[in-house]
């Protein structure tokens, strides 16, 4: 029974060990070389990050259409203060176009910003 009990004990202590070690290991800053835990933003000693630091990536997906309303905002603008009378009312809503689009995708950014 005893050398039951320490094998048991012995395969808890492995099996706890291995869980918390993926959880609170300690890994070598890059710049220090001092010992942090790899949960850690930053080291504690020099400040350098420890984990990575993450782009944002909802606002490079929706750079191509925010770019196009901005280009339609701009030439609607310019046209309409070339155009003569009769063109004015197309030039303004591709003003108002352009100018919906850079709103309305704006709030998309900001409504799935991760």
């Amino acid at each position: 029974m005893v050398q039951f009990r320490g094998i048991l004990d012995l395969v808890l202590r492995k099996v706890l060990r291995n869980i918390l070690s993926k959880y609170m290991a300690l890994v070598k800053c890059n710049e220090c070389g001092k010992a942090v835990s790899n949960v850690a933003p930053t080291c504690p000693n020099c400040g350098n990050p420890i984990q990575p630091i993450l782009i944002e990536q909802t606002a490079k997906m929706w750079k191509g259409p925010v770019l196009i309303a901005w280009l339609v905002l701009i030439a609607g603008i310019f046209l309409f203060l070339t155009t003569n009378e009769q063109g004015k009312e197309i030039v303004k809503f591709a003003m108002y176009l352009g100018f919906f689009g850079i709103v309305v995708f704006k709030v998309i950014i900001w409504w799935n910003h991760k």
